[in-house]
């Protein structure tokens, strides 16, 4: 299917669905948490890891499967990841004991990281740049919108039926999304043969997998000793030390994961972790925000899911219009002016944590924070991903000819971006601060949390 002859809206409509599914599911356990320790007769450690399993392998595959995208075409590697999601979602709600729950999570997190390079690289090949700002702001208000409605809808969900249906869920939009790919989205390769570098491969998998597990165990252990010799200190170092080999062998392929010449870019590299920064404010409030409302507060899951719903229906509304916008104008302003409504944000729910006002009767907190995410997840795409041209066949991209590495920066952006995740997602103690509480107030399961 060419691209002339391809609906660019409507690819974007199918292209946003399976998305959306991705990181729903980031959040929508959260809400889920009391029941699943209850159903499955768990301790909150081990239900901590059906959260952070599914993070840790999205995290660590993405831009090994934005590579692969490449070899093999972004719409078969977009379908792949969307079945093997949609799969071990229905394995996540027969699972029986925390044990296989967590083994699925897995491969639900192997399937999300197969499906979410493809999405952008998808985008940008059908959409011309002019047209590009709006179909950002699309996908960005869906992408907000799935990260933060999945307590809301999970609140839903396991007050009138089961947790099992927060998985459950995902099965008949997948079968819809994948049997859509097939009939909608064109098949965007060129033809021209792709490497795998191997090496690199390994060598960022590794790294980003001990700086992610670091993160996940050192509260737990006191960030000291993990087992025997070894202390999480010197699994961080390591990872560090793996990643520093890793941009030292990424000058030598023909075809690198990540040319570093895209880091002589003053903005990209600014926008990457200015990325990280939202990721990490963003996500890092869901958890221990879900956990104090039930365990801390007394709300039921649908109290709490309803106190949150606000964030995810201003970011409907705002991702949209700042994309036009930052088309308009560009993203720079858009970008300080989204932080300052962040702090703003911020400020609002800590008083509300500190009892100046009832947090569930006032929901200005959150509308200020998600309008503030609206705003900057659609500025840094849009200063990063205004200029790709396609295509010479890598993610479907092409930057201007004095960057043929551009194609790369939008999988490195996403890996950066969904890097920030599971470190905010560790941010249970920081979130007692917020609300006003020292872990010490808490119940004693959630003081083991935090």
């Amino acid at each position: 299917m060419s691209q002339s002859r391809s609906n660019p809206w409507a690819i974007l409509a199918v292209l946003v669905l399976g998305f959306f599914m991705i990181l729903l599911d980031l959040t929508i356990v959260n809400i889920a948490i009391p029941s699943i320790i209850t159903g499955l007769n768990a301790g909150l450690d081990q239900i901590l890891w059906v959260i952070n399993a599914y993070i840790m392998v999205y995290a660590v595959l993405l831009i090994s499967a934005g590579r692969i995208g490449d070899i093999y075409g972004q719409r078969n590697l977009f379908a792949a990841g969307l079945a093997v999601f949609t799969i071990a979602s229905a394995f996540c709600g027969f699972a029986q004991d925390t044990n296989q729950l967590i083994i699925a999570r897995v491969v639900q997190g192997i399937g999300g990281a197969m499906l979410t390079p493809q999405t952008l690289a998808i985008l940008t090949g059908i959409f011309p740049p002019e047209r590009r700002g709006a179909a950002f702001g699309v996908w960005g208000a869906v992408a907000g919108l799935g990260a933060v409605a999945g307590p809301t809808l999970g609140g839903v969900i396991v007050t009138n039926w089961s947790w099992r249906w927060i998985f459950y869920i995902n099965v008949p939009l997948g079968i819809i999304t994948l049997i859509l790919t097939f009939l909608i989205i064109p098949d965007l390769r060129l033809g021209r043969p792709h490497r795998l570098d191997l090496i690199g491969v390994l060598l960022s998998s590794l790294g980003l997998f001990g700086i992610v597990f670091g993160l996940i165990e050192g509260q737990p252990h006191g960030w000291g000793q993990f087992w025997g010799p070894v202390t999480i200190p010197m699994i961080l170092i390591a990872s560090v030390v793996v990643l520093v080999a890793f941009a030292i062998w990424e000058r030598f392929p023909a075809e690198p994961l990540i040319p570093l010449s895209l880091f002589k870019d003053r903005n990209f590299t600014l926008m990457n972790w200015a990325s990280v920064v939202i990721s990490f404010g963003m996500l890092g409030l869901f958890l221990p925000l879900t956990i104090y409302l039930q365990s801390v507060l007394g709300m039921s899951a649908f109290a709490a899911g309803l106190t949150i719903a606000p964030l995810s229906l201003v970011t409907m509304v705002v991702a949209p219009v700042t994309g036009r916008l930052a088309d308009k104008y560009g993203g720079k302003q858009i970008l300080v002016f989204g932080f300052s409504v962040f702090a703003l944000g911020t400020g609002l729910i800590r008083l509300a944590g500190l009892g100046r006002f009832p947090l569930v009767d006032i929901p200005d907190p959150a509308d200020h924070r998600r309008c503030r995410d609206g705003i900057d997840f659609r500025a840094t795409l849009h200063d990063r991903d205004a200029r790709y041209q396609p295509t010479d066949g890598r993610s479907g991209f092409r930057y201007p000819e004095h960057d043929p590495a551009g194609w790369q920066r939008d999988r490195n952006r996403r890996c950066r971006r969904d890097f920030g995740d599971p470190a905010g997602q560790r941010a249970p103690r920081a979130g007692c601060c917020l609300f006003g509480a020292s872990p010490g107030q808490l119940p004693r399961p959630l003081y083991r949390c935090v």
